[in-house]
């Protein structure tokens, strides 16, 4: 892993909306793109609104320049309606992938899942199966999702953070 990365939450950062969301449309431009369904401005927003409820984002920092971003977010796939929260926009800058930096925001999703009581988390992907195999996560189902086939992880049990009673 990168030596000097920290992942923060986007809500700590709220101005670099506007960079997310262009990191958006340039990774997923069928969905962010023009005619897509999706709109990149509203879920950078979303994903910045709060550090305590779904939607949330968390936002990874290398010296001080954002270089990757991740959510979770309360509905997946269509499919899976009964499981939450799910991973999701995970994105890491081009030349910056290959360096651990997805990985650090996969695992920061996983302790803030816990901290919002949550006792797994779920992904759906077709890029990122190698990356969830070695954080640990188990393949618990693979569908089709707008025509491609998606492998669907779920990680271990997640351990509750404990808070300290009054």
């Amino acid at each position: 892993m990168t030596p000097h990365l920290i992942v923060e939450p986007l809500a700590d950062h709220a101005g670099l909306c506007p960079v997310v969301a262009q990191w958006f449309r340039n990774e997923w431009p069928r969905w962010y793109g023009p005619g897509g369904p999706g709109d990149a401005d509203a879920d950078a927003a979303a994903y910045a609104a709060s550090r305590t409820r779904l939607p949330v984002g968390v936002v990874a920092f290398e010296r001080g320049v954002p270089v990757g971003l991740a959510a979770l977010k309360a509905e997946g796939l269509p499919t899976h309606p009964h499981l939450t929260p799910w991973a999701a926009a995970g994105y890491v800058v081009p030349s910056r992938r290959g360096r651990g930096i997805g990985a650090a925001l996969l695992r920061e999703l996983v302790r803030l899942a816990g901290t919002l009581g949550f006792p797994r988390v779920y992904c759906g992907t077709a890029t990122a199966v190698r990356l969830l195999q070695r954080e640990g996560w188990q393949q618990i189902d693979t569908v089709r999702h707008d025509g491609e086939a998606l492998a669907i992880f779920c990680t271990s049990a997640v351990v509750p953070v404990q808070t300290e009673k009054p």
